[in-house]
């Protein structure tokens, strides 16, 4: 095992810079443990799948449906807070806007009322949680043969920028880096529960 890190060590080492989305993604992603995936009881890989390092298990993604894959949501997630929008202006967001099915925390409570894999405790991963699913040295960085329909694109955490919160953190699939964008872009979610 600790051959297999100092390997990724290095690889992380090599990562570039990338502007994606209208936000910066930051450089060398940290080394990730291997992944060991499994079926969570009868349900299909495009319901959900547990990750047995971790013990969390992440949402998957069907082709098409409310839950598509390639469904982008914003990220307004605060009532009080201004909220970064087209990175030019602010907005405080309304209830109505937090619930809509088109916002990610809208989105979330959707899942949870579909009790997904019988569960009802659904959630935006965290960006350390998110990052924990990159594969380094393949594009996309997230293993699809376990999560299909994924895409190489940017994913939004639960986590807030300490330096600039009104905008969203998250993970770019596309090369594993992490990155802020504005909370009014429609990027791709994948929710996650204890």
């Amino acid at each position: 095992m600790k051959k297999r890190i100092q390997k990724v060590c290095a690889a992380a080492l090599v990562s570039v810079m990338v502007v994606a989305c209208g936000g910066g993604d930051k450089a060398g992603p940290e080394p990730v443990p291997e992944h060991s995936f499994t079926h969570v009881d009868n349900y299909p890989i495009t319901d959900c799948v547990k990750d047995t390092s971790t013990g969390l298990i992440w949402e998957g993604k069907p082709p098409s449906g409310f839950r598509s894959g390639s469904t982008g949501y914003t990220n307004y997630d605060s009532l009080t807070e201004p909220q970064r929008g087209y990175s030019t202006y602010f907005v405080t967001p309304a209830q109505s806007d937090l619930d809509l099915a088109t916002n990610a925390i809208g989105y979330k409570n959707a899942v949870n009322a579909s009790a997904l894999c019988g569960f009802t405790n659904w959630r935006l991963p965290t960006l350390d949680e998110l990052k924990g699913l990159v594969v380094l040295g393949s594009a996309p960085t997230i293993d699809r043969s376990w999560f299909p329909n994924s895409y190489a694109s940017f994913y939004w955490s639960s986590s807030a920028p300490f330096k600039d919160p009104k905008n969203g953190l998250g993970v770019n699939f596309h090369n594993g880096n992490y990155g802020t964008n504005s909370r009014d872009y429609k990027l791709l979610v994948r929710l996650v529960r204890p």
